[in-house]
Order: C-alpha cells, then structure tokens, then sequence
C-alpha cells in the first residue's frame, strides 16, 4: 500500500462530504485498490473540513470512456488523518 497526497477541486471535496465515493484523477502515479490518498483541498490554503483526510482506494477503472491517461478511483469514506491531527496539536500549543 502506498499513499498519495492528491490536490482536488473544492466542488470534489464538498461531493465527497456529501456522500461522492468516487473521483476522476489523472493516473499519473499507477494508482491501485488499497492504496491511500491524502486529500488536499483547492491551492494550499484550504480550511475545507476534510483538507488533508485520508481515503483508501477501493477500486481503479480506466478506458471505458474516461479520456486517455485518466481513471475513475473509488474511494472509501473519509476519515482525518492522525498525523494531522498531531501537527494541529503541537500548532496550539506553541
């Protein structure tokens, strides 16, 4: 399992807050079933409730339609990555 820090659109982030389980990307990094993906939300400076929660991947589709190079990536629920949750600790202490 590998994870990936991905940068995705705020309309992707509010679909996946919503319910979305999937997203299409560019499969630029051979992506699998049960890899990890770190999401990042819009250009750096999000405060977006799931900027920086991890999702597994739980299946890879390509071809069928999607444009070359690409691929529709199922995803697992969301869920807060405890690293973060560390990092946001030791901010609010110092």
């Amino acid at each position: 399992m590998k994870t990936y820090d991905i940068w995705i659109p705020e309309v992707f982030a509010d679909a996946i807050m919503e319910g979305n389980r999937f997203l299409i990307h560019e499969n630029d990094r051979a992506y699998q079933k049960g890899d990890e993906l770190r999401l990042y939300v819009g250009g750096g400076c999000s405060d977006h409730p799931i900027d920086g929660d991890l999702a597994d991947i739980t299946f890879v589709v390509s071809g069928w339609g999607l444009k070359s190079g690409y691929v529709l990536l199922g995803i697992a629920e969301h869920r807060r990555d405890p690293e973060m949750e560390t990092d946001i600790g030791m901010k609010e202490e110092e």
